[in-house]
């Protein structure tokens, strides 16, 4: 019976998915399967009961007695718990049910209430409600695609732009976003590599046929108005290339956006552009264009080590670590790769793993300032490592795992 019923609680206070379509209420599953639980857990005792009763009048005539008394006492236990234990248990499930339920049933009902807001025209109304459903639902896509079309209707383009990337973030594929933010940057006059990028994403991702056409309209006219000199994008991409080097950032990473609006798939140009806003400090911009370059080609050299260098610049060391692994895996001829997973494995702490790293790359005839700046950290974290292992108990280091 107590089977019965903890299994019956635990399936009512089962978390909620936030994810689940508009219109749901969230409410729990296993409500209706807990009142059935619990009727049957009343039928048993009560058949239980008579059973009991039954086995006690089957005893030999001198256990009469205490059989009488036995028999009583369970029928009367039993009795009690099929008439109150259902009530406590529904309390508790009822109790479970409304807090799993309430949480998702409230965000559905401020979502609701923002889209009405945006379609009356209410547009603060409709950011308000849109920002109170984001404090909750932080990677939901479509809340950040409402709220950056309810900026783009109050003309605050900055933050719309940076709403439907965020929505883009979250949903890779939610080609609504990524044409609303085509969309946009079109209208902007100054953003028509970036609209032609968006336009062609979104263009292999939306499955209306009359929304295609007019996606390959628009992607034909940008292309048209980048390329008035006849350039291709390769040629784009080399022009970028001499202004990086003459130190005209500006001009380069508008000569690498062409390149991408023409060529959505030539990846140096999204690498190109992605050190020059790592230049310019701008690490989301860089992580992004990492993000399409290495989805374009994951062999690009050096490409897990720039986008490792733009996730650490935003504060996800986390991500930096995995990037720097996969890089000293892929890119095992690279000192690069095996110092900044030395810098980040002594970062985390552990000595013994980022002095490995630091002594791997010093193998690999590192270049420039790279040589010193090795000796340096291999000869400061040398007693640090030891002092590690032998903390660990181990005689030489601690037992080894897999890093590249």
């Amino acid at each position: 019976m107590m089977f019965w019923y903890s299994a019956a609680v635990s399936q009512s206070a089962a978390p909620i998915d936030p994810r689940q379509k508009r219109g749901s209420r969230g409410r729990s599953p296993g409500g209706k399967i807990v009142d059935l639980n619990l009727s049957l857990i009343g039928r048993q005792c009560l058949t239980s009961s008579l059973t009991a009763s039954h086995c006690v009048r089957t005893t030999s005539r001198e256990d009469a007695t205490v059989g009488f008394i036995f028999s009583h006492l369970i029928h009367a236990v039993l009795i009690f718990s099929a008439a109150v234990l259902p009530v406590l248990c529904f309390g508790i499930t009822a109790s479970f049910s409304q807090h799993s339920s309430a949480r998702p049933a409230d965000v559905q009902s401020v979502v609701t209430a923002a889209d009405e807001a945006y379609s009356q025209g209410r547009f603060q109304d409709a950011v308000r409600l849109y920002s109170d459903a984001a404090k909750v639902l932080p990677g939901e896509s479509t809340v950040f695609l409402g709220r950056g079309m309810t900026y783009e209707m109050l003309r605050d383009t900055h933050r719309a732009v940076e709403d439907l990337k965020k929505a883009i973030q979250c949903d890779p594929g939610n080609y609504r976003a990524m044409e609303q933010l085509a969309s946009l940057y079109e209208r902007m006059g100054n953003k028509d590599a970036e609209a032609a990028a968006f336009y062609q994403r979104a263009l292999s991702l939306d499955p209306r046929p009359e929304w295609r056409e007019s996606l390959s309209v628009s992607i034909g006219m940008l292309r048209t108005r980048l390329n008035k000199e006849g350039l291709s994008a390769v040629a784009l991409w080399n022009l970028g290339n001499e202004a990086a080097q003459k130190g005209d950032l500006a001009r380069a990473e508008s000569l690498y956006s062409r390149a991408i609006g023409l060529d959505p798939l030539l990846y140096q140009a999204y690498f190109s552009r992605g050190l020059i806003g790592m230049k310019k400090q701008d690490f989301s911009s860089a992580l992004a264009d990492f993000d399409a370059g290495l989805a374009i080609d994951p062999r690009y050299p050096g490409g897990f080590v720039q986008r490792g260098l733009a996730a650490e610049g935003l504060g996800r060391f986390e991500q930096a670590l995995d990037n720097f692994q996969q890089a000293a895996r892929s890119d095992t001829w690279d000192p690069q790769a095996f110092y900044h997973l030395g810098r980040m494995l002594e970062k985390t702490g552990d000595y013994v793993h980022a002095l490995q790293a630091y002594e791997k790359a010093l193998t690999l005839h590192p270049k420039h300032d790279l040589p010193r700046l090795l000796n340096e950290r291999i000869s400061a974290l040398r007693p640090r490592a030891a002092e590690a292992a032998r903390a660990a108990g181990a005689k030489r280091s601690p037992p080894q795992r897999t890093l590249w």
